[in-house]
């Protein structure tokens, strides 16, 4: 699809990812199809015909269904909106959402859970890949066909990749207004096509010179990557984030933020072994065992004991052990240089 452009026959293409479990569906389109905006709407999974019995001829004119595997693909090829929205069957948006939505062109907005407030009234465009609540996108489907831009797979990750890549050709204006409610957050999902696609988009952000979106792509890949079981998702993770270690700012923004330890992620560290010592390393403050001014006066007046000396070369074996490849000897190294130090020593 990539550099055609689709004639809009509608305002918008609500794009479902998924639908096929959701009893909400009669009433999501109802409530779609009530904002005044000329609307379609795409379903990306197999349905119960029965389930849309009792929509009018009018509604079902305007209803689209993709039940093979690579429907969102299709969904997005075929869609006829001048924007695309993705969308979750659960969602019951308010009655002046869409005609907000259009007055801003491409956008980004959240809302309210029935069963507690996640509304956030204020966030930035990189924290909406990580941050707790759901959000909705609006983006121009004359820039998604004519950029290629596609999603890989049918799970939220693959989504927010092209989110992201969307990102590098168009403002992405942010509402802090609610304008839905949604009855239950989706879980986050990610699949193997997603991870097997991602060392191209690694590559390609690490080229990209816009801050916020890299940054967009960062927290998507971490939102996985802190929960990912497999030996094998963990390895394509790992180098997919590897690229952006190189700027110490980033290495710090993941101990602050995250609480890991990017320096690790560069050697050839083991999931079991990183999940050990690479997560809950947030910065804190520490007592030295000795100040170098204390340890400068000591040598100079006479007074530097052999007490003084055995914490200075524990300090120094444990930053170098800190260091090492982890393992059973970096392991004891470290341990053994804390009680050396009297406690604590955090490189």
């Amino acid at each position: 699809m990539s550099g055609a452009v689709t004639m809009s026959n509608f305002n918008i293409s609500v794009i479902l990812p998924k639908a096929e479990k959701s009893g909400s569906l009669p009433s999501f389109l109802e409530n779609v199809f009530s904002q005044g905006i000329d609307v379609e709407v795409l379903i990306c999974s197999r349905i119960d015909p029965e389930s849309l019995a009792d929509l009018s001829e009018d509604i079902l004119a305007r209803v689209k269904v993709f039940p093979n595997a690579d429907a969102l693909q299709r969904a997005v090829a075929d869609a006829q909106g001048e924007y695309i929205l993705f969308s979750d069957a659960s969602v019951t948006y308010s009655s002046d959402a869409f005609a907000s939505m259009l007055a801003r062109g491409a956008c980004v907005f959240n809302g309210s859970s029935i069963d507690g407030n996640l509304f956030s009234a204020d966030f930035s465009f990189d924290e909406i890949a990580s941050k707790n609540g759901y959000f909705c996108f609006l983006m121009n489907s004359e820039t998604i066909h004519k950029n290629g831009i596609m999603p890989l797979g049918s799970s939220t990750f693959s989504i927010m990749n092209m989110i992201a890549d969307y990102a590098r050709y168009d403002e992405i204006r942010l509402i802090h207004e609610s304008l839905f409610n949604i009855g239950k957050i989706p879980a986050p999902t990610a699949d193997g096509e997603d991870i097997a696609g991602l060392e191209n988009y690694s590559w390609l952000f690490s080229q990209t010179a816009s801050d916020r979106v890299t940054l967009f792509f960062i927290r998507s890949v971490m939102a996985v990557f802190g929960s990912c079981e497999q030996r094998e998702t963990f390895e394509m993770l790992r180098s997919v984030l590897v690229p952006f270690m190189g700027d110490y700012a980033v290495c710090a923004w993941f101990k602050e933020v995250y609480g890991w330890d990017a320096e690790l992620l560069k050697t050839d560290i083991s999931m079991e072994d990183f999940k050990r010592l690479g997560t809950e390393t947030k910065y804190r403050e520490v007592k030295m065992p000795i100040k170098a001014s204390d340890a400068v006066m000591s040598f100079y007046s006479g007074k530097f004991g052999i007490g003084d000396l055995k914490k200075c070369i524990a300090a120094y074996v444990y930053f170098k052990a800190y260091r090492m490849k982890p393992g059973f000897l970096r392991d004891k190294l470290c341990e053994l240089c804390k009680r050396r130090l009297g406690g604590e020593f955090n490189a």
